[in-house]
């Protein structure tokens, strides 16, 4: 069972996402081009990031986005895989399918519900591959 602050971060973090995505295409659709493929490299340091408990232990985990692009996340070990991917689409949004992999041989992160913990992703990298 999720933990109802968790929910409401979740839940947070997804209207934040559906904000941005509804401003870009506002912007794109008022300037006749359309919206970049990638986010400004600032908007990786800023994406929707959830909230991190310093009291508690935390891992960093290291993204490659499908455009090359690297950054950094900063969780809790039970902070769940769901918040990677809200994470994700905020700072690099795609129209298609993608999958988050991590391991040797790389192996997708198929449940979103898994914690980083349970998932082995305490200081790990995770790739985003397009499908």
């Amino acid at each position: 069972m999720t933990h109802p602050a968790q929910m409401a971060a979740f839940v947070r973090s997804v209207a934040a996402l559906l904000a941005l995505s509804t401003m870009r295409q506002s912007v794109a659709q008022a300037s006749n081009t359309p919206p970049p493929t990638m986010m400004p490299g600032l908007m990786l340091e800023a994406g929707v990031r959830p909230f991190v408990d310093h009291s508690k232990p935390v891992t960093q985990i290291r993204i490659t986005l499908y455009t090359g692009q690297q950054t950094t996340l900063d969780l809790n070990a039970s902070h769940t895989v769901a918040e990677i991917h809200t994470f994700v689409m905020s700072v690099a949004p795609t129209a298609g399918s993608y999958q988050l992999m991590s391991g040797y041989p790389p192996q997708p992160l198929a449940d979103p519900g898994m914690t980083i913990r349970k998932a082995g992703l305490e200081m790990a990298n995770v790739t985003m591959r397009l499908m």
